[in-house]
Parts: C-alpha cells; sequence; structure tokens
C-alpha cells in the first residue's frame, strides 16, 4: 500500500444518487489508483469500486467520491467493514508506518508489520497479512497467486538493481537502468511498496528516494 494523491474530480453521475458504479467513476478511480487495487497493488483479480466507509444505507457515505476507492475482489472481500489506513489522507503515512518483508520463494509467507499502537495501523497489517498469506482455503490459494507475483516482480527488480550496478562504468547503460528503476519505484508499478522497502532497507540506495513521490 502507497499514499495516493487523488486528482479526480467527483463525476456527475454521482450527483444523481442512484449508481455509484457508472462507467465515469471507475474510469476516473482507475486514473487515481493508477489501474491497481490500493490494497494489494496488483491487478490479478476482478476489479471492484469500493467503499472505504461502510454505508450501512447512509447515502452520503454511499456516493461521496473520496469515500469510493478501488479494490479487487480478493482484497474487498478481505477488508470487508474493516476500518484501516487511508492511503488518500495525507496525515496517514502508510508508506513509513508499515514494513514489507519480500519474500525469496512463493511458499513463504509474507511478513508485514508496524511499530505503530493505533487501532488504524494494527488492523491495516492485519488486513494485508490476510490478503498475501490468505487466512480461508480459498484465500490461501489467491495469496498463493499474489505471492508468485510478487516473486516474480521482486526476482525482476532485484536483477535491475544488480544491473545498475555492474553498469557504473557505461554512462548510457548506466543512466538506461536507472530510468528503469525510476518506472519500477513510480506510485503506477506493481507491488510499488515492496520494491521501495528495498530501497529504504539499502542505504547505498537511498538516492532513489527522489522517485518515491
Amino acid at each position: 500500500m502507497i499514499n495516493i494523491i487523488r486528482k479526480e474530480t467527483a463525476p456527475d453521475c454521482l450527483k444523481k444518487q442512484t449508481d455509484y458504479n457508472c462507467d465515469d467513476v471507475l474510469e476516473k478511480l482507475k486514473k487515481d489508483f493508477f489501474g491497481k487495487c490500493y490494497i494489494c497493488e496488483t491487478k490479478l483479480f476482478s476489479t471492484n469500486i469500493e467503499h472505504f466507509k461502510a454505508h450501512k444505507g447512509d447515502k452520503k457515505l454511499k456516493f461521496e467520491w473520496t469515500n469510493l476507492f478501488l479494490a479487487c475482489s480478493h482484497c474487498n472481500s478481505i477488508k470487508s467493514t474493516t476500518e484501516i489506513l487511508n492511503c488518500t489522507d495525507p496525515k496517514h503515512d502508510v508508506e513509513n508506518w508499515i514494513t514489507y518483508k519480500p519474500i525469496q520463494l512463493s511458499e513463504n509467507k509474507v511478513e508485514i508489520s508496524t511499530k505503530r499502537t493505533d487501532k488504524l495501523s494494527i488492523n491495516t497489517v492485519k488486513v494485508l497479512n490476510k490478503v498475501y498469506n490468505g487466512h480461508t482455503k480459498i484465500k490461501k490459494r489467491d495469496g498463493m497467486t499474489i505471492k508468485e507475483h510478487l516473486v516474480e516482480e521482486m526476482l525482476s527488480f532485484h536483477h535491475l538493481m544488480l544491473e545498475y550496478n555492474k553498469a557504473k562504468h557505461n554512462e548510457k547503460k548506466f543512466k538506461n537502468r536507472e530510468m528503469f528503476i525510476e518506472e519500477e519505484l513510480h506510485k503506477g508499478s506493481k507491488l510499488t511498496a515492496f520494491k521501495r522497502q528495498v530501497i529504504k532497507d539499502n542505504s547505498k540506495y537511498h538516492q532513489f528516494k527522489k522517485y518515491f513521490d
């Protein structure tokens, strides 16, 4: 999960308060959330328009633009009505409050943690661990799909970092690899939080933090 800045304005179709699943809502959410689920940061499962705060019949919450998020079916069902950190709220520094420990094999467990003791941070970590590791037979299967994807992405990213280090005496290749690293650290990349964690955990790569915004 990474911090997202919402830029799109509320679609006109929400003013009618009859349907929040209109095409304009989906398209604008895809732009704000870079077409990926805001929780797992993948595009592996079907897309849902999620109510960040459960509306429970409250019409204002049901059609409130800032309460509509782009989520996948896997994450939406796991989060359900759980209150978690809001990645679109500047006061919720989700990228620094949550720590990701990547895995080398998909059979291993993804470890996500926080040093914070507030309810929202703890709930967020619980949801994320369920998302990546599963907690039922079906969700474990879906979690395995995500972990296989995660392993592939991280192997590719580590290989890119290795190529960058090896290209230091070839200016053209060196700049080319840095350009690719910038793309991988962009908010629109897959599983961005895990890749950024690599940069945060290695002091020799801290210069790449400039690509976090």
